[in-house]
Order: C-alpha cells, then sequence, then structure tokens
C-alpha cells in the first residue's frame, strides 16, 4: 500500500489513468462495466493514496459518486454507496455541501435493496450530524 502512493503523483501513468477513468463518466454512462471500474478505482484512489486527492479532483469525484448512486445498476449504487460512506466519514463537511439533495433523490430512487439504502441513510445522518456542528445548525 506504501508503494501505491506515489504512482499517483501527477503526470504518472497511474494519476493519468484514475483521471481519465473518473472523466470517462461523462461518456460511458449506460456502459455497466465502466461504471463499476470507475467506482472501484475511486475506492482504491481514496483508500490508498487520499494524500494525492486534491481539491479539484475531489469535487470530480464526489460528482461522478453522486451520479452512480442513482444510476440503474445496483451493484455500482452499492460501490457507490460505500464509497460516499467513506468519504463522508474521512472528509471535511465543507466538502459534501448540497450532497443531501442527492442523497434524498437516491433514497427516493432505491427499492431493491436494503443494504445500499441502509448505507446511503447513514452517509445522510452524517452530513446532518456535521452540518448541525456550530453556527451550521440553522441550516438545517
Amino acid at each position: 500500500v506504501g508503494v501505491l502512493g506515489p504512482e499517483f503523483m501527477p503526470g504518472k501513468f497511474a494519476f493519468q489513468r484514475a483521471s481519465l477513468l473518473i472523466d470517462g463518466t461523462k461518456y460511458n454512462n449506460n456502459d455497466y462495466g465502466a461504471q463499476l471500474e470507475q467506482v472501484l478505482h475511486i475506492q482504491q484512489l481514496l483508500l490508498f493514496a487520499p494524500h494525492v486527492v486534491s481539491k479539484t479532483l475531489s469535487t470530480t469525484i464526489l460528482d461522478t459518486l453522486k451520479s452512480f448512486i442513482k444510476t440503474g445498476q445496483p451493484g455500482v449504487r452499492l460501490a457507490a454507496a460505500t464509497t460516499l460512506r467513506h468519504v463522508a466519514e474521512t472528509t471535511h463537511p465543507d466538502a459534501l455541501e448540497g450532497i443531501e439533495i442527492d442523497l434524498i433523490a437516491a433514497l427516493d430512487l432505491e427499492n431493491d435493496d436494503l443494504e445500499c439504502k441502509g448505507l446511503l441513510k447513514r452517509v445522510f445522518c452524517i452530513v446532518m450530524e456535521q452540518g448541525c456542528v456550530g453556527d451550521k445548525a440553522s441550516k438545517w
């Protein structure tokens, strides 16, 4: 794991591959395999090389995950929800600003998968808990 970190420095092959996979969501919206690969790659990037995820890249990652929690593929939804839970637990609350709208929309769409629904509810609760700290309580 420690060896993977330097491979994701900007300009390196692994970093370029990660960028291409994340940007690929714009072109392969209906390809289940591409969606799943993108989510799993984002998971690996966040878990094994979080120090190279810049603010711009994390916005792209968050937008990708938000779109995938509303996809028609259960496996992609579950992987995206799991990754969002990790992001919510480890990221500064300001980075998740506005995600509650997407979470509510995804929960409205979720009928079958109780595990995914539970993960989405957990992410929503984390966002609410973090959003109620200090002077932000009036938002809710």
